[in-house]
């Protein structure tokens, strides 16, 4: 029932959307009544297993790519990269519900598996010309040196991964949302 409440969002929301990328942040801010889903609580439960301990949500976002946008790409990134630099672990675990089934063709995500493991993140830089220009930053990824997978996933289907793990989408060339 999430995963249907979330894709209606999406649908009613994208229908006035002029750019590739549909992007709400904290949703759950917004729509008070999505707070302690069936979603946030098993992402929590798993994100409590794997960091031990007592993790809480501290950010949530919605990403729709409008069909046939070859502009609609996520570069090479790691989520980390967007915070100020910390002293200590941050005890994060990112996960991300496909509202849909994502395949290569619509912009599923890939990795670089074992990146979170370098001991710095890589060097970012703003994608437009400055960071008021666009939020978005990314890095360089060489994929004829570093393993890159692609992972498709089913409608319904979580993905987790470190806030270090090297991230990016394929473009949504498909003619769906």
């Amino acid at each position: 029932q999430i995963v249907d409440a979330y894709a209606a969002l999406c649908v009613v929301l994208c229908c006035a959307v002029r750019g590739a990328v549909y992007n709400v942040m904290l949703p759950r801010i917004y729509y008070p009544a999505w707070q302690g889903n069936v979603l946030e609580r098993r992402c929590k439960a798993i994100a409590d297993q794997l960091r031990g301990g007592d993790m809480h949500i501290d950010f949530d976002q919605i990403f729709a790519k409008r069909a046939s946008s070859a502009d609609s790409a996520f570069l090479w990134h790691q989520d980390a990269a967007y915070w100020p630099p910390l002293e200590s672990d941050t005890a994060a675990a990112n996960c991300w519900l496909a509202l849909s089934n994502v395949t290569k063709e619509n912009g599923c995500l890939r990795y670089v598996p074992g990146s979170h493991l370098e001991p710095q993140l890589r060097r970012h830089r703003p994608v437009g010309k400055t960071r008021e220009q666009s939020h978005a930053i990314c890095t360089d990824v060489d994929e004829s040196a570093d393993r890159v997978v692609d992972v498709p996933a089913a409608r319904g289907d979580v993905i987790l991964h470190h806030e270090r793990t090297l991230h990016c989408s394929h473009p949504n060339l498909s003619g769906e949302w």
